[in-house]
């Protein structure tokens, strides 16, 4: 998280457990998200770092303005390919995931406990990650 704090300062930073939102500072991208939600983040008093260790986190989303960088934030996280799952969701989001945490392996999972094969099921999303 500090790369992205360095490099990164106008990019909005959040993060989500089963039941909340977390932010470190509410900025116009939260603010953004907030209007289209309906949901109030809370603000936490430690960096998303260190609130991390402490917490069950899933998800990190990155709110970007501008599509140079996007790319360039893209680009910077490519280096850690093969240890995070990071998709990019609509033209402003990017959701930084476990490798575990794939939407793939989640349908894989219901069809097999449901005993359905990939014939029997249907999915459908609204973005890129999806």
């Amino acid at each position: 998280m500090t790369i992205l704090a360095q490099k990164f300062p106008q990019v909005s930073v959040s993060c989500y457990d089963q039941a909340d939102w977390y932010v470190e500072r509410v900025d116009g991208g939260i603010l953004h998200e907030q209007a289209l939600t309906r949901q109030k983040p809370i603000v936490i008093q430690q960096t998303l770092a260190q609130f991390a260790q402490t917490h069950s986190l899933f998800k990190l989303m990155l709110i970007v303005d501008d599509t140079q960088t996007m790319q360039a934030l893209k680009c910077q996280l490519d280096q850690f390919t093969g240890v995070i799952n990071c998709q990019q969701a609509g033209n402003h989001y990017l959701e930084i995931t476990s490798l575990r945490a794939q939407k793939a392996q989640g349908i894989m999972t219901l069809l097999e406990s449901s005993e359905l094969t990939l014939a029997e099921a249907a999915a459908f999303g609204d973005g890129h990650n999806d």
